[in-house]
């Protein structure tokens, strides 16, 4: 059996657990929560217009045969892997922020590239296509399990990573292929690419804004998040006292 790590030991001896978390994690890190959701927008985004969209490009527009589209689908799906192991390892060694920015940074300057281009390439470069679409996905993907929850405090970190998570893939994941559609129909393909960019635009000013925590030593460090996070409750608190 698994035990408990001491960060959420100390929160159980503490009398920190909360009766309603989700409202909680929005009281006292509303911050990390909306920051986060924003800085893995563009995963999502890329991820789902890469595996459905393009997908779907690939044999209406392209003309290319399903087993062709789902053969580019598996070998992306490789490269999407690799990457994300990569990536995960590197985090480690120069920081998840930076891992994260740079994936954010490429999959942006890629969308632009990518939908000024699909649309007259053959089998072999829809497959390059795809496959550096979902290596961009995978560069941020990697470091996002550690960095995510790093970014909460214990007694509502796992609340605050999945309301972030689930956030980002509204944002990213349910919109963007539906204004996708509607885009390549009014304006051409290109202009998919400027919408994405634009999500990737914000995912690198929210992650800008965001700290990094590859050095941080959870359990070592609790005490002190839990105090930063009690500060600006109190900052809150006394806020909406002044206010009345």
């Amino acid at each position: 059996m698994i035990g408990e790590t001491k960060s959420f030991q100390q929160v159980r001896k503490n009398n920190h657990v909360v009766r309603l978390p989700f409202a909680d994690v929005f009281r006292q890190q509303s911050r990390e929560v909306f920051l986060v959701a924003g800085a893995l927008t563009i995963l999502f985004a890329s991820f789902y217009l890469g595996v459905s969209y393009l997908t779907a490009f690939g044999t209406t527009k392209l003309g290319l045969s399903s087993p062709t589209v789902l053969t580019a689908n598996i070998v992306a799906g490789l490269f999407f892997a690799a990457a994300t192991i990569v990536s995960a390892i590197w985090s480690d060694r120069v920081g998840r922020r930076r891992l994260i920015i740079a994936g954010n940074l490429f999959s942006t300057v890629w969308a632009v590239v990518v939908f000024q281009i699909i649309g007259s390439v053959g089998a072999f470069g829809y497959g390059l296509a795809l496959s550096l679409t979902m290596v961009g996905v995978g560069v941020i993907y990697g470091p996002v399990g550690s960095y995510v929850p790093e970014l909460f405090a214990a007694r509502h970190r796992y609340t605050g990573a999945g309301v972030a998570y689930s956030l980002a893939g509204i944002l990213g994941g349910s919109i963007p292929p539906i204004v996708a559609a509607v885009l390549a129909a009014e304006f051409g393909t290109a202009s998919v690419g400027f919408y994405l960019a634009a999500m990737g635009v914000l995912s690198l000013v929210c992650v800008y804004f965001l700290s990094e925590t590859r050095a941080t030593e959870l359990d070592r460090d609790e005490a002190r998040r839990n105090d930063l996070v009690t500060v600006r409750a109190g900052r809150r608190t006394s806020a909406d006292g002044g206010a009345r």
